[in-house]
């Protein structure tokens, strides 16, 4: 697990796109990058222990709700995203799949094609878009 507390940077991942409020005003205290489920929930019960709020984020790219930054200033940003991207399985005839967080839209057309399967991706943006993250924001696609 890679954990990064803030810097002078901003990171591209604790900051909105489209801010209403001052940027400072919901930045985050730390970033942590999971790499499996177990570590996630460590994360979730060290969060619980110390009563420490967490905001998890997929890739950071939901430019259509809103930014990546948490909306309780002072919370732990789990990017499930950077680490957490692999694609588990896709079954053709059921036409589903099981990915990780960090599974772009892009990523999947292109296991998709490769792997030569009668399935085409209704994509709603350019491809770059977490492919769980925009299901569970019930957007489009």
């Amino acid at each position: 697990m890679v954990v990064s507390s803030q810097s002078a940077d901003m990171h591209r991942n604790t900051h909105d796109a489209f801010h209403i409020v001052d940027q400072e005003e919901l930045i985050c205290s730390a970033i942590i990058y999971p790499a499996s489920t177990r570590e996630v929930q460590l994360v979730v019960q060290w969060a619980n222990k110390h009563k420490i709020p967490i905001y998890p984020i997929s890739m950071g790219r939901n430019l259509g709700y809103g930014g990546a930054a948490p909306r309780i200033p002072g919370s732990v940003v789990v990017d499930l995203g950077r680490r957490m991207n692999k694609i588990v399985n896709v079954d053709a005839d059921n036409a589903s799949c099981v990915v990780e967080p960090g599974v772009s839209y892009f990523k999947l057309y292109e296991e998709i094609q490769s792997r030569r399967l009668p399935l085409w991706i209704d994509c709603p943006d350019l491809g770059g878009g977490s492919v769980l993250g925009n299901a569970i924001d019930r957007g489009v696609g």
